[in-house]
């Protein structure tokens, strides 16, 4: 009978032999597709194309292969996962790669799929490295091997680093639940097993077609004077910085010119008027001010939200994230963008939302919550502009109709 001990020592080799038995065949098949299309009679492109280059490409690939394969199969694993709630704290990057390479978890998983690589490698086990020394002779293979087993062991160590900072952000989100779906599960590996194998193969001839769009796109440019380039980027460079901001600054202003006039008729005072002179992830240029009725003080945040038709979830006090879902209702991949509102202020915190998000959320003890103007969330209550300038109006900004802590 198994003791707990020693399912620390068996799990982790049997994890790390999986990992490298699925980068192993499915490295091998992406090869194969290469070196097929590569001397195929319809893909001369290959003729003016580096042996080289398709050989880096091809290595560069297996090293994600890999780490892809590894932060799966390392994301699912219940023994990793229980060790981490222990101490689910994420620390700098340099820090937690000191700790991962101290873990024994780490040694024995790492040497489950270094050693039989490094069997591999005196019957040509490095296919991708063959190209390579093709390209620059074999008196440079120590070296090579030297590299690619390097670059290896980093892929190794980064995807347990990713891996443990995505189940911090699980843990904040109350969101561990989603580790249990094998169906999510076989579908993540599906994904991965169905792009590696078409991306790598086919990346040599989108190389290609880049360099060739890119001398065909400097030729045209050519025609253009030096000051017409400089403008057209500058411009470019102002739409896609600049527009955000200028996009905050009108909200502030309709907002502020709306506020000011209602603030006097209802006898209250704008105190600490302070806009966001930074960009910053999540918060275009906001707003933060106080408002003050005799005893009473409010501290106020506007805050400009940039994705409107997406939900957005307040999971903690001061954090939030846009939810993009792609998929159907039960099966669907989530991407979150995760910025912090925090403000601090004394008396009712009260936060505004401009424009107003089609839908907003609160994430509190594994659940979800709808928020609607007046709700309290975590220590501030939200309002919509209208909503909030009404109550201003009628001087009931201590009423909420719901609170969530």
């Amino acid at each position: 009978m198994e003791t707990p001990s020693s399912k620390r020592i068996v799990l982790p080799l049997l994890r790390g032999a999986a990992a490298f038995a699925i980068f192993f065949f499915v490295r091998a098949f992406i090869l194969f597709q290469t070196l097929n299309i590569a001397t195929a009679k319809d893909t001369q492109i290959f003729a003016d194309f580096p042996l080289f280059a398709i050989g880096l490409i091809v290595m560069l690939g297996s090293l994600f292969l890999y780490n892809s394969i590894l932060r799966h199969l390392l994301l699912y694993s219940a023994d990793e996962l229980e060790s981490f709630i222990e101490n689910p704290e994420v620390g700098g990057r340099l820090a937690e790669y000191l700790r991962i390479i101290r873990g024994r978890e780490f040694l024995l998983g790492t040497a489950a799929s270094v050693i039989p690589l490094m069997l591999f490698i005196p019957f040509g086990g490095l296919y991708e490295a063959e190209l390579l020394f093709a390209a620059l002779g074999s008196r440079r293979y120590l070296a090579i091997y030297a590299v690619y087993l390097a670059a290896f062991l980093f892929s190794g160590v980064n995807a347990r680093y990713e891996t443990r900072r995505h189940w911090h952000q699980l843990i904040e989100r109350r969101e561990l639940d989603m580790l249990k779906s094998r169906l999510r599960f076989a579908l993540r590996l599906a994904l991965i097993l169905i792009i590696y194998p078409v991306a790598i193969p086919l990346s040599p001839i989108l190389v290609f077609t880049a360099i060739n769009l890119f001398t065909v796109v400097r030729a045209v440019l050519g025609l253009f004077s030096t000051v017409g380039l400089l403008i057209a980027a500058a411009t470019i460079l102002f739409l896609v910085f600049a527009m955000p901001k200028l996009r905050a600054h009108r909200h502030r202003r309709a907002f502020l010119r709306r506020l000011r006039p209602i603030c006097e008729d209802a006898g209250f005072e704008i105190l600490d008027l302070r806009p966001e002179r930074s960009l910053r992830l999540g918060l275009a240029g906001g707003l933060t001010f106080s408002l003050r009725r005799g005893e009473s003080l409010y501290s106020c945040r506007l805050m400009v939200v940039e994705h409107r038709r997406l939900p957005l979830y307040f999971t903690a006090d001061g954090k939030c994230h846009y939810l993009l879902r792609l998929g159907g209702k039960k099966h669907f991949v989530s991407l979150a963008r995760h910025f912090e509102y925090g403000f601090t202020g004394e008396g009712k915190r009260i936060l505004i939302l401009t424009p107003e998000p089609k839908r907003a959320f609160l994430s509190s003890d594994g659940g979800e919550r709808r928020l609607f103007t007046g709700d309290r969330a975590w220590s501030a209550t939200v309002f919509e502009p209208d909503a909030f300038l009404g109550a201003v109006d009628r001087n009931c900004l201590d009423r909420s109709s719901r609170s969530y802590d």
